[in-house]
């Protein structure tokens, strides 16, 4: 059986963020172990990740609302459902969001 494909699930991709940019670094660790990763964030900010790892945004760092977010995330779940075997949640506050 080949390496499952991830689906990754955070708050911000970026790897200046003050509070968030270390999960920047675990991304590329997670590129060395899986074929193929999707990450989803709110936010897209400065990155520099390998060709296997694909950063989707669901609009914040452009002013989408809550429900545009919503939206986005639905829409990209549908588009992507085939294309991961295995989905890893990186949850952390909303204070340390910014929301």
């Amino acid at each position: 059986m080949s390496a499952p494909r991830l689906l990754v699930l955070t708050q911000t991709v970026d790897q200046g963020d003050p509070v968030l940019g270390f999960f920047h670094g675990w991304l590329f660790a997670f590129a060395k172990c899986f074929p193929h990763i999707h990450a989803v964030c709110l936010k897209e900010g400065r990155h520099d990740l390998p060709g296997n790892v694909v950063v989707h945004s669901l609009g914040k760092e452009r002013g989408v609302g809550r429900l545009r977010y919503i939206w986005n995330f639905y829409r990209l779940a549908w588009s992507l459902r085939r294309e991961y075997d295995a989905v890893r949640s990186m949850s952390c506050s909303a204070a340390s969001s910014g929301d």
